[in-house]
Formats: C-alpha cells, sequence, structure tokens
C-alpha cells in the first residue's frame, strides 16, 4: 500500500502531518537520474514512460508520491487549490495521481448531474484581452496568430515575478509531449501524413513569436535573454491546455485548474457558461468521492492526439477521418461514416451494411418489395460514394510506407510522447482539437 501524506487546512494554508511510524518517504536519490525533478517527471504528458526520469527499478507513483521532493510539490498545488478558492473560485475536486500514471481532477465530493465541478471567476483567467500591449502590438506588425499572441503574452508572464499567473505557472510541466518537441525524424514521418499541416502552423507560430520577441523593448523581459525553448514551452501550453469557448482561436483563454481535467471519451464534465464574471464546468452525472473527473477533447484519431497531445487513447473507435453520407431519411439513424488510417479495414463494415439496409427500407416503404436488381443499384450508390470520400482524402494525404509507420511508433515510445496527458481538456462548445 502506497504511503500519502495526511493533511489538514488551516486558513487557506495546507500543513503535512508526519507520516505513520515506520513508514518513510523514498529517497530521491533512488528515482530521478540526470538531476531531473518532479516538476519535470510528475507533471508532463508522457512522463511515467520518460526514460530519462527513472532508473530501472523504482516507478513514477512512487516517486512522485513518496519522495519528500514529490510530496513538497503535491502541497504547493493543494495551496494552490486552495489560494484559487480564496480569491473567489469554487473547487469541487483534489489534483492528484490518479490510473495510469496520470495528474488529474478527482471528485471531493458527492456531485449530482448538472452540479458544479469548477467555477473560475473571468479575473482569474488569461485570454488575449491579458496580454500586454507591447506584445499585441509587436505581434500584430509580424503577422501572428491567435495563439501565438497568447503564448507570447504567457511567456511575458512567466518572467513576472508579480504575475496572477506565477503560482500557476509554476506548477506546469517544463516540457511537453507535442509535434513541437518531436526529434527531426518524427515530424518528417508526421510531415507524409493528413496531419503535415499542423507540423507547418505550429512552426509558423513559433518563429513569428521569436520575431516578436526582437521587436519588443529587451527591459520588458526583465533582463533575461528569452529563447526559442521558452517560446516553444510557452506555446505547447497555450496549444494542450487552451480553451476556446467560441470555436474561434481568439476566444482561446487558459483557465487554471480546469487544465487539470484529463480526457475521456465517456466524460462527466462538460462546460456550462461563459458569463462576463466567471467559467462553470459542471458535472454530466452523479459523481462520487474520488472518481476522476474527465471531459471529452474531441472525436479525434489517436494519431491526431499524438500530434497535438502526446497521448493516444486506449480503444479508440476514431481511427480516421469523419464524414456524413446522406440520401435516404432511413440513413440518418445510421453512424456517420469513418475513413480508417490505423486498420486495414478502411471503413467498418457494420457502418456500410447499416446504410445498405436503411436504403432498402426506404424503398420498400416507398414502392413495395426490393427486387435484386433493384437492390444492386442502391448498393452501387452507396458504395460510389465512399469510393468518392476515400479519393477526396486519399488526395490530401500521402500514406507512409508500414515499416515507417512501424518505426515512428517505436520512435515515440523511446522518447516518451505515448504517455498519457495530465492536462484537461474539451467539448460542449470547447474546442482542444481545432483545425490548426
Amino acid at each position: 500500500m502506497e504511503s500519502r501524506p495526511r493533511g489538514r487546512r488551516l486558513g487557506t494554508l495546507i500543513f503535512l502531518a508526519p507520516l505513520a511510524p515506520g513508514v518513510e518517504a523514498i529517497s530521491s536519490a533512488d528515482c530521478w537520474v540526470g538531476g531531473w525533478t518532479p516538476e519535470i517527471c510528475c507533471s508532463a504528458p508522457g512522463a511515467k514512460g520518460n526514460p530519462l526520469c527513472w532508473d530501472s527499478v523504482f516507478t513514477y507513483d512512487r516517486c512522485c508520491t513518496e519522495t519528500e521532493e514529490g510530496i513538497q510539490f503535491d502541497l504547493r498545488r493543494r495551496n494552490f487549490v486552495a489560494d484559487m478558492v480564496r480569491r473567489g473560485a469554487t473547487v469541487h475536486f483534489d489534483i492528484r495521481h490518479v490510473s495510469g500514471g496520470r495528474t488529474g481532477a478527482v471528485a471531493s465530493r458527492a456531485l449530482s448531474a448538472r452540479s458544479t465541478v469548477l467555477r473560475v471567476p473571468s479575473t482569474q483567467v488569461f485570454s488575449l484581452k491579458s496580454v500586454h500591449a507591447a506584445v499585441i502590438d509587436a505581434s500584430r506588425q509580424n503577422g501572428c496568430d491567435a495563439h501565438a499572441v497568447l503564448g507570447l503574452g504567457l511567456a511575458l508572464e512567466r518572467v513576472n515575478p508579480s504575475s496572477v499567473l506565477a503560482d500557476w505557472i509554476k506548477l506546469l510541466p517544463l516540457t511537453f509531449a507535442n509535434v513541437l518537441w518531436f526529434s527531426s525524424r518524427q515530424l518528417e514521418l508526421v510531415q507524409k501524413t493528413f496531419f503535415s499541416y499542423i507540423v507547418q502552423n505550429w512552426f509558423e507560430d513559433l518563429d513569428c513569436m521569436g520575431r516578436a520577441v526582437q521587436q519588443m523593448n529587451p527591459n520588458l523581459w526583465r533582463g533575461r535573454s528569452i529563447t526559442k525553448e521558452d517560446l516553444r514551452w510557452a506555446l505547447s501550453v497555450v496549444k494542450t491546455r487552451g480553451f476556446a469557448f467560441e470555436g474561434t482561436r481568439e476566444s482561446t483563454m487558459l483557465i487554471p485548474l480546469a487544465d487539470f481535467l484529463n480526457h475521456n471519451m465517456v466524460a462527466s464534465v462538460r462546460t456550462a457558461t461563459l458569463a462576463e464574471d466567471a467559467l462553470r464546468f459542471v458535472a454530466t452525472k452523479d459523481v462520487m468521492p474520488g472518481d476522476e473527473l474527465c471531459i471529452d477533447y474531441a472525436q479525434a484519431s489517436n494519431l491526431e492526439f499524438l500530434v497535438r497531445y502526446g497521448f493516444r487513447v486506449e480503444d479508440n473507435p476514431y481511427g480516421g477521418r469523419q464524414f456524413e453520407l446522406g440520401g435516404e431519411p432511413m440513413q440518418v439513424h445510421c453512424p456517420a461514416y469513418i475513413l480508417r488510417y490505423d486498420s486495414p479495414d478502411i471503413i467498418e463494415n457494420s457502418i456500410i451494411d447499416c446504410h445498405r439496409q436503411a436504403r432498402y427500407l426506404s424503398f420498400q416503404q416507398q414502392f413495395g418489395e426490393l427486387q435484386p436488381h433493384e437492390q444492386l443499384r442502391e448498393d452501387r450508390y452507396i458504395y460510389k460514394a465512399v469510393e468518392q470520400a476515400c479519393g477526396q482524402l486519399l488526395s490530401m494525404l500521402e500514406p507512409p510506407p508500414q515499416d515507417m509507420l512501424s518505426e515512428y511508433s517505436e520512435s515515440t515510445e523511446s522518447t516518451g510522447t505515448e504517455g498519457p496527458l495530465a492536462s484537461g481538456g474539451v467539448q460542449s462548445g470547447v474546442d482542444r482539437v481545432e483545425s490548426a
């Protein structure tokens, strides 16, 4: 059984109680190799699989929960939550390690469907309205995208010790696992897929941020030289932890604490309101204390999740691009087609059959019993529509050879980019997997 710190709350501070007699925290010297720390190894997406963090004996869970550094890191997180509450937030979850070596939001009390899980005052949110005017001006002169502007604003907040985001920034991962951190070989493989546009757009954002920094007064950075690594970190925060409530990049904002809501296809949390004074997240079903709280990011393939976040979803049914196929009224009751590129079956046979049977039923309702030649005609219509959709996808995609896909999979595992996500997500009007 793991030993866990026991805490009691006094005002807005939390003090750790001593561990039980005979139970000792394991030594940090046994855990992190090469001088790595909990900030890197216990927070970043994919940290559990990062070979630079752990030796072959000690595990993610023990090192991140039972070392002195791990306990202190957890204490800072809990004090941050308490301070958010003191400043007006409503928080009905704790942030702690959950199954699979992730860090996530765990319900601290029983919650009924539609009850508030998290309410964050607008004064604690970081959006384009919060960005320093000098950043806005320099970004506008260089034609930077909204995500680049927000990232540049975050980079400036990071060097400001009096920033309202200072305590939250200290809890963020120091490294990420998205495409901005891929090796040159991984980038080459991704550029041979449909998602090559993400590589192009994200690195263009990074370059634009660099040009804008060169035009800004160095005094704004408080004597610090801003490197490409600083900008890569800031843009990664925006790309992986930003919420776009209106479905546009300009509406993207950073919401402390909401970013700890992990992804799950069966979500227990959704966004509720975007009011002038606060942002609110509510439960979609009854939740018991200790249950992990999750948001559904999007119906995306594992390849897209890997490129954008550095994690993949077990048993993910979305292995490709989805499209609707209209026709007879009965077809609206069938699932949408998904053109897959992660399995030999390009399309689920059951879905094709559903659309075929729907057309048969529609025909029978209108004209009576279906004759063999009429059934053949309906089948041809279905397969012709699917063929056209496949052709359109193929025109957008240069499939990499199978050996390259295997090499990509091996390279993601060796660099730890395959681990689960430690931040929050989206759906219900909040886009996290968006067009670029």
